[in-house]
């Protein structure tokens, strides 16, 4: 895990943006100190639906949702894009999704 998060362009935490989940303010914090332009260009990982919401509220393209079996729907139903199991495929998956552009 600790491997994927240096392949991060930045990992934040709950005390870094004004308010917290499911208020959109962390993934807009987190494009402000990245100096990002477009929402769009964004990916949202959470394993809660709370932070795949927020995700949602900011106008992310890509959410991924952490989880499976009962997790996984209410991850979708917060607006998860897709759902994984596990963090290992984000890296694929981004890359999947940037190249489909």
């Amino acid at each position: 895990m600790l491997g994927l998060l240096h392949a991060a362009d930045l990992v934040l935490c709950g005390d870094d943006a004004p308010r917290g989940f499911p208020w959109p303010d962390p993934v807009l914090t987190a494009m402000i100190r990245l100096g990002a332009a477009d929402v769009r260009e964004v990916a949202v990982v959470s394993a809660t639906p709370d932070g795949v919401l927020s995700g949602y509220r900011a106008g992310a393209r890509i959410l991924v949702g952490l989880g499976s079996g009962h997790r996984a729907a209410a991850l979708f139903e917060a607006g998860a894009t897709h759902v994984i199991d596990g963090i290992a495929t984000i890296p694929d998956l981004i890359a999947e999704m940037s190249s489909a552009n």
